[in-house]
């Protein structure tokens, strides 16, 4: 029991950290393209949730 339970805990765990990277890729897109759209950084944190550092960093990267 104690094993199947771990096991069970584990791919839980596995499961909710998917989706929270999931999450995050769809937040840097989004981010992307509203930087690309000409949304000012702090704007795109706002709507993103995203920290201005994290946009900021994303806007560098951004070919122009």
């Amino acid at each position: 029991r104690d094993t199947q339970a771990a096991i069970d805990h584990a791919a839980d765990k596995g499961k909710e950290e998917g989706r929270e990277e999931g999450l995050y890729e769809a937040k840097v897109d989004i981010a992307r393209n509203l930087l690309n759209a000409g949304y000012s950084a702090a704007g795109v944190s706002q709507v993103t949730g995203l920290s201005q550092k994290e946009v900021s960093l994303l806007k560098k990267s951004l070919v122009k």
